[in-house]
């Protein structure tokens, strides 16, 4: 799902706000753990292995099967509210609705769920902006993260990953160092994967174009 990012280009006001969203606190036991959420996405990552009997499954899915680490794997709380607005950002669920699913922007687009992160409190930090060319680490940013993709540079948020550990072999480049687990059906991005390097560098034709956004999620979810 491709969303224009509204506060791209606003990146010290969007942290700003999420020092003083004080005002928001999500109901019910906070208690995400990454290690849990790891394997949660290393059983649902390739081709097959999704699980929509649990949640909303889209064609273009990056976002959903994220979304599905948080919560079925890691279970960081879902925020809702007494609304039946999917579409403001402070806020990230989905919800059964007789045999299909309602969720929120952010439960199922990349550029909303990165807005939700940074909206929302306690959620993540942004803490680095990486090319696309990058070959080494992704130092500052640890297993149970996000990495969000702007393929072009253009300031939209197009793709999202897992941070699925560091020091790991991704088994189709050769490739060690920090690995995601993603879903995608992009030409740019690669297919569902597995362990992928995390910069998608070997395999992305854009990658001189591409900037990276770390978030690290606050451990206080």
């Amino acid at each position: 799902m491709r969303t224009k990012l509204f506060g791209l280009n606003r990146t010290v006001v969007l942290t700003a706000l999420l020092v003083t969203a004080s005002w928001f606190v999500p109901t019910g036991t906070l208690a995400y753990t990454p290690s849990t959420a790891t394997t949660w996405a290393d059983n649902h990552a390739n081709p097959g292995d999704e699980n929509c009997q649990l949640s909303v499954c889209l064609n273009n899915d990056c976002a959903a099967f994220v979304s599905q680490v948080l919560w079925w794997g890691g279970k960081y709380q879902q925020t809702t509210p007494n609304t039946t607005n999917t579409h403001d950002h402070h806020f990230w669920w989905h919800k059964s609705v007789g045999i299909a699913f309602a969720y929120t922007d952010s439960w199922g687009g990349a550029a909303a769920l990165y807005d939700f992160q940074i909206l929302h409190g306690p959620g993540g930090v942004l803490i680095a902006i990486k090319p696309g060319t990058s070959t080494s680490s992704a130092s500052g940013i640890h297993e149970g993260s996000l990495f969000f993709y702007d393929w072009t540079g253009n300031g939209t948020i197009d793709h999202v990953a897992y941070h699925a550990g560091s020091g790991k072999l991704d088994p189709t480049s050769g490739w060690v160092g920090d690995v995601v687990d993603q879903h995608s059906t992009g030409t740019i991005g690669g297919p569902h994967y597995r362990h992928g390097f995390w910069s998608d560098q070997p395999y992305n034709p854009n990658a001189s174009m591409t900037k990276i956004y770390l978030v690290q999620i606050s451990p206080l979810n």
